[in-house]
């Protein structure tokens, strides 16, 4: 089960979970705590948030800084709390 709250920015960070837990292998919690992005088109600029504990660690940064040296994308750092909703999450296995 998921859910999130925060406007225009629930998709995306709701997409973003899932692509962590399902394609990236990631556990449930892990899922949950990554860096998010979110572009809205209007401004054209993508928002991006650090992640809980440093838990993507380097990499995710030198990504999102490629995306405005090698794309020309505007890119605007804007904490935790502001670039992404608050999703919530609970994770099940399901056993036959």
């Amino acid at each position: 089960m998921l859910g999130a709250a925060g406007g225009t920015k629930i998709t995306t960070g709701i997409y973003q979970v899932l692509v962590n837990k399902i394609w990236l292998g990631y556990s449930g919690s892990d899922s949950v705590r990554r860096h998010r992005f979110h572009h809205q088109l209007d401004p054209n600029e993508i928002n991006w948030s650090d992640a809980v504990d440093g838990i993507d660690g380097p990499g995710w940064e030198e990504m999102i800084r490629a995306l405005e040296r090698d794309h020309g994308h505007k890119l605007r750092e804007t904490g935790r709390m502001w670039a992404s909703p608050v999703v919530q999450a609970i994770f099940t296995s399901v056993s036959s």
